[in-house]
C-alpha cells in the first residue's frame, strides 16, 4: 500500500543520511 511504500522510502532516506 501507499503507507508501506512511504515507510520504506523514509527508512531508505534515513539510512542514506
Amino acid at each position: 500500500m501507499l503507507y508501506s511504500k512511504a515507510s520504506k522510502t523514509l527508512k531508505v532516506l534515513l539510512s542514506n543520511s
